[in-house]
């Protein structure tokens, strides 16, 4: 496949490093894990355009490609046109510039064939975009993102549409809202949300619900950890048409229970619970009637409401149930367990404690 030089506009405007696999990209390749350990491959305009935007001028004794020739300030223009590489990395952040442009570079140049993508080192949002917009092949990604130079453009980004995207992983030091607000991935079926402990002060909008109801999907795993969406817009996403095919569901934290009893608003709450154990008229669950695997944690809610919700969904199909509450309390979790034990269902029904201070065995009914 003949590589595609890039013009200006093609890279985002803090980001211009791409991350290289060990080995050399074929054409056929569809599957490709990135690493930071290969040389950079620089990528010039030979054919500038009159398009603003930062340029230096190359003098003629230097090698054009050598990315650690010195470039004086103060070189008067030559009476040709001088190779420009993009976005030349400043003193202070070389290393970055340069990772985030050859992980693109790599993408780039085998993007029509690409279906499976992880990238190890973290970029920017504006990377992740843009990589997004040009492999149309892409069904699965997990990625990286941090905080480059900027935390995204104050009006909000304009909307992303990916036809092809089934399987989406975030590990994310930034907040999600201004990303996951402007994408619509109409063939997503698995999304995990994972953050760094720090990320998330409080209870917030992640611009999840937005996500489901502008893509219109059919969601069969969620997951999100340390991730603490408002209480409002959780239980929204639980009763939309998107949820309704879920069969995994992890909302997680892994930030010790004292912690999350000081931040209440980090936990699960009593309308949560008590949606998920809503049923219709038949009896049956209102919401994600398919569930098969629900990990919750931390809970701050009744144990007998709690109770109630899970004897509402084994009584619909088997379940596997991993929780944990707030209460540091090893009484406390020994009566939720004691509530569990004594449900009685016709289907597969597994529990397990998440309480990080107690050493418990899964227990099958």
């Amino acid at each position: 496949m003949r590589n595609t030089p890039l013009k200006q506009h093609d890279l985002p405007t803090e980001a211009r490093t791409v991350h290289p696999s060990h080995e050399p990209v074929k054409d056929d390749d569809t599957s490709v894990a990135l690493s930071p350990d290969t040389p950079p491959l620089i990528l010039f305009d030979d054919h500038p355009t009159q398009e603003p935007g930062p340029q230096m001028d190359v003098p003629s004794h230097t090698h054009p490609r050598h990315p650690m020739n010195p470039v004086p300030p103060s070189i008067p223009e030559s009476g040709h046109h001088s190779p420009r590489r993009h976005d030349i990395p400043s003193e202070d952040q070389p290393n970055e510039a340069l990772t985030q442009f050859k992980i693109l570079n790599n993408v780039l140049r085998n993007r029509f064939n690409l279906t499976n993508l992880e990238i190890d080192p973290s970029i920017s949002t504006d990377t992740f975009r843009l990589i997004l917009s040009r492999t149309p092949s892409l069904r699965s990604i997990n990625v990286k993102l941090k905080s480059i130079s900027s935390s995204g453009p104050k009006s909000g980004y304009p909307m992303l549409d990916h036809p092809s995207l089934e399987e989406l992983t975030i590990n994310t030091t930034v907040h999600p809202g201004q990303l996951l607000t402007s994408l619509c991935l109409p063939r997503l079926s698995q999304f995990s949300l994972n953050a760094h402990k720090g990320t998330f002060a409080r209870e917030e909008e992640i611009g999840l619900y937005k996500l489901l109801r502008t893509s219109q999907c059919f969601l069969s795993s969620l997951s999100l950890v340390d991730v603490y969406p408002r209480q409002s817009e959780l239980i929204h996403c639980l009763l939309h048409r998107t949820c309704q095919t879920l069969q995994i569901l992890k909302v997680c934290s892994t930030i010790s229970p004292l912690v999350a009893t000081t931040f209440r608003r980090r936990c699960i709450m009593n309308p949560t619970i008590k949606v998920l154990g809503d049923t219709t008229t038949t009896g049956e669950p209102l919401i994600c009637p398919r569930l098969l695997l629900l990990e919750l944690s931390h809970c701050d809610a009744s144990n007998d409401l709690f109770a109630e919700m899970v004897k509402t969904r084994v009584g619909a199909g088997p379940l596997s149930l991993g929780y944990a509450f707030r209460s540091p309390s090893p009484q406390f979790d020994a009566a939720i367990r004691e509530k569990l034990a004594a449900i009685r269902t016709p289907y597969p029904f597994r529990f397990r404690s998440m309480f990080t201070h107690v050493i418990t065995k899964d227990i099958s009914i």
